[in-house]
């Protein structure tokens, strides 16, 4: 067997070394060519985004309403799906996969920006359970603004009575459950139970949505089950049918901005990390400029390359943590890789430190 030269015995020994010694990465910085650090740098800025990349792949529509709680979405979608079916309101995706808003099958538009579509007052709380909406851009208002007004509304609890100024030191309000439907998309507000806290919100669009669907009809067709017209004849059977339907059509909802929210978020927090990694080498070039340094000769290139080679092993703990914790999966390189070039600038490359060779 041919033996290894020295050169690619060292390259080796020094390329596998910047895992665990920050003074190969020094050497590595120094020594091996800078298209290597280039592209151990692109390799390992990115595998700490690949956790990031898991968590937005597995969530679907039917996240933000199938959770251990759903706060009574189910049956209150299902009341209010009822209730303007009653009422001949209809919405029907277009080709242009926009929403047409028609009520008894005329096109309406409406002289206010929030136009109330269903209401169900709980007849045990004397709260409202839900309400539903039609929102579109008036005067000076977006259907933001009008989303905004209507959530932030408060309620004294046991009342359907709006919170006053005047109100009482003490007194507890809650928020109803919220559907909103506009020509662009859908939004849902779910409340906790007596609270005025949101448990979740949710916007989607109608781009995969298929034309011609007609979303009161379709969420409200179960089979086996005819589509009642009184409210208190709707069992659990149907409830559930009606809440797979919600869970099917949030899916499709939510899947083109789940693929943008894919794609912008693996580049940004790429483009984050590969700028974290360059701030960090041109740090080093920075700290070893003292006349007292005898790294003082490094060059900015090998500088940024030294910071290349450190951030493998920053980048495989900070995925390896991130499957772990999801919710700090963002944090760990930035934290790994900051700790890793501050360590290595205080000690191999302070200017009191003795490289052990």
């Amino acid at each position: 067997m041919k033996k290894l030269s020295k050169e690619t015995a060292f390259n080796l020994r020094t390329g596998f070394g910047t895992l665990v010694s920050n003074q190969s990465c020094i050497e590595a910085g120094k020594s091996l060519p800078w298209w290597i650090a280039i592209i151990i740098g692109l390799i390992a800025t990115f595998i700490p985004v690949i956790p990031v990349m898991t968590n937005i792949s597995r969530t679907n529509g039917d996240s933000f309403i199938n959770g251990t709680y759903n706060y009574s979405f189910d049956k209150n979608a299902t009341i209010a799906n009822v209730l303007m079916n009653n009422e001949g309101i209809e919405f029907t995706v277009g080709e242009d996969h926009y929403l047409t808003y028609t009520k008894n099958g005329e096109v309406q538009t409406p002289s206010r920006g929030d136009t109330l579509l269903a209401s169900y007052t709980n007849q045990i709380s004397k709260q409202y359970d839900i309400r539903a909406y039609w929102l579109t851009d008036f005067e000076d208002k977006t259907v933001n603004d009008f989303y905004k007004e209507i959530t932030s509304v408060k309620y004294v609890l046991g009342t359907t009575t709006p919170r006053q100024d005047s109100d009482p030191e003490g007194t507890k309000y809650y928020i109803p459950n919220y559907l909103f439907y506009y020509k662009e998309g859908n939004g849902l507000y779910l409340a906790k139970v007596d609270s005025d806290a949101a448990a979740s919100r949710f916007t989607g669009d109608f781009i995969n949505v298929p034309a011609g669907t007609k979303l009161v009809n379709r969420m409200l067709t179960v089979t086996g089950k005819d589509i009642p017209t009184d409210i208190n004849k709707i069992d659990s059977v149907y409830i559930e049918g009606v809440f797979n339907n919600y869970k099917d059509f949030y899916n499709e909802s939510y899947l083109d901005i789940k693929s943008k929210s894919l794609v912008y978020s693996t580049f940004i927090y790429w483009g984050i990390y590969l700028g974290l990694t360059l701030f960090l080498g041109l740090l080093i070039f920075l700290l070893t400029r003292g006349k007292r340094n005898f790294n003082n000769y490094l060059k900015w290139w090998q500088c940024l390359s030294i910071a290349g080679w450190a951030s493998f092993t920053p980048g495989v703990l900070a995925m390896i943590l991130g499957f772990l914790m999801t919710n700090y999966a963002i944090m760990f390189f930035i934290l790994l890789m900051g700790v890793r070039t501050m360590w290595l600038s205080m000690k191999q490359l302070s200017p009191n430190y003795q490289a052990q060779r």
